[in-house]
């Protein structure tokens, strides 16, 4: 896998590029009805509803800490990211890079009856340098996640850039079809936000590290 001289471009200056289809629907289907299962097994859905309240009430109301500890890895988790993608992360980055743990994490955001904004709070940068690109974020959707419907929001340009406002021009929401695949330079300033949809949004995603950082 190679990216070309426009998709190099797009990153570097604005540190996210989006991969439509990248990703066979047998792999997602299969990680999605893994989740589905665990989720189902710990009545975090139950008769095709999802039990919101049930999940934490944390940013960015996912499934982390105790709603996490019951959750089984399954295998198909671990195909969804191809070898030949994480290869090509290094000729993007222009470093090697390492996995930063042991398998990707999973993402599920439930429906929320709450009205979908651009969030004032929440906005974070995982790996604070301005020199060199840290490490790469692979986020893979599992379903369809539509506009407003719980996707990460990230501020184009924000590691060139801190002092970027979250503005409507700037946000990029990560959303798509099962299958597309967002590439984040870790220096991106991004943030959760609310699901305003009636789907669950649902995504794997890793972290690959610049050993030389």
């Amino acid at each position: 896998m190679k990216f070309d001289e426009n998709q190099k471009a797009i990153f570097q200056e604005t540190g996210i590029l989006c991969l439509r289809g990248l990703i066979p629907k047998s792999m997602t289907l299969a990680a999605k009805d893994g989740i589905l299962e665990d989720l189902s097994r710990l009545r975090l859905r139950e008769n095709g509803k999802w039990q919101t309240k049930k999940f934490d009430k944390v940013p960015p109301f996912q499934v982390t800490a105790k709603t996490a500890q019951g959750l089984r890895h399954h295998p198909a988790y671990d195909e969804v990211i191809p070898r030949e993608l994480i290869h090509a992360l290094n000729l993007l980055a222009g470093y090697e890079l390492r996995a930063g743990q042991a398998h990707p994490q999973i993402l599920v955001t439930p429906p929320q009856k709450e009205t979908w904004s651009i969030p004032e709070m929440g906005w974070h940068v995982d790996v604070a340098t301005r020199d060199v690109i840290p490490g790469i974020q692979i986020f893979v959707l599992l379903d369809h996640v539509g506009p407003q419907g719980g996707a990460t929001l990230a501020i184009q340009g924000s590691h060139r850039a801190r002092d970027l406002a979250p503005t409507g021009e700037r946000v990029l929401e990560m959303n798509g079809r099962a299958g597309d695949v967002y590439l984040m330079d870790m220096r991106v300033v991004h943030a959760p936000s609310i699901n305003a949809t009636k789907n669950a949004r649902m995504m794997l995603t890793g972290r690959y590290l610049n050993v030389n950082a």
